[in-house]
């Protein structure tokens, strides 16, 4: 009686083991893990891009501005002279 009842009991437990604890959920895992590796990857390369981009917008606006306020100097030298 032993036999049958410890048979029944580890059958029990294999088949309530998750899937995802076998080789193929370790592959699954993985190729997981690597997707989010790419993805985040690719996010940080978007992110300095838009940094980027916005460095360079404020470098512009700053160059309009100073240009802007050389022009009033200028006008107001010549307004003394």
């Amino acid at each position: 009686m032993k036999g049958p009842a410890v048979f029944l009991v580890l059958s029990l437990v294999v088949m309530m083991a998750e899937p995802a604890e076998g080789i193929f959920g370790l592959i699954a895992g993985l190729a997981t893990g690597i997707g989010h590796a790419i993805h985040g990857v690719s996010s940080l390369i978007r992110r300095r891009h838009g940094v980027d981009e916005a460095v360079q917008e404020l470098d512009d606006q700053d160059q309009q501005q100073l240009e802007k306020l050389l022009f009033e100097n200028k006008l107001a030298q010549n307004r003394f002279n």
